[in-house]
């Protein structure tokens, strides 16, 4: 996934309300984090290819205080889906986006990540569970995700 795709998502109109939910925790203690900001949503790349993706996070550029979690996995018809993804094996990608203090962001992949997704793509509903490692600096979160596209 692209930086430029994260830095657009973050200048989003924020005005609609949604009870789309993204949360997480580290190590499987403490409170859940709950983003401030959510989305799922079919993205095509450059290459023209489609994916779907689920993204939350909190902070803002103001404050300079990001944490940006998203993943994505292929688009590849609009059947249901109901099964786990694996980082290296079901071209899953995760991802952790955050402030590095000057106004930009940095990103640092996934060391390894599981998300379990259940998707219908006729609906947009979808809901699912993850769990991530991130090496070095970067916390380890377990979360949960729930998303209902909204049909004007």
């Amino acid at each position: 996934m692209s930086i430029e795709r994260r830095l657009k998502t973050l200048h989003k109109d924020h005005t609609l309300e949604t009870n789309d939910i993204f949360k997480w925790r580290y190590n499987a203690v403490g409170e859940f984090i709950v983003a401030s900001h959510a989305y799922a949503y079919l993205w095509e790349s450059i290459s023209g290819k489609l994916h779907w993706v689920w993204e939350g996070w909190t902070g803002s550029h103001d404050t300079n205080d990001i944490r940006f979690y998203d993943f994505s996995i292929p688009y590849i018809d609009d059947e249901v889906i109901d099964r786990s993804f694996t980082l290296g094996t079901d071209r899953l990608t995760f991802d952790h986006a955050f402030s590095t203090g000057d106004g930009q962001l940095g990103i640092t992949p996934a060391h390894s990540a599981t998300v379990h997704i259940k998707l219908d793509p006729k609906t947009g509903q979808s809901e699912g569970y993850f769990e991530t490692v991130f090496l070095g600096i970067h916390q380890s979160p377990r979360g949960e995700f729930y998303f209902e596209r909204k049909i004007p």
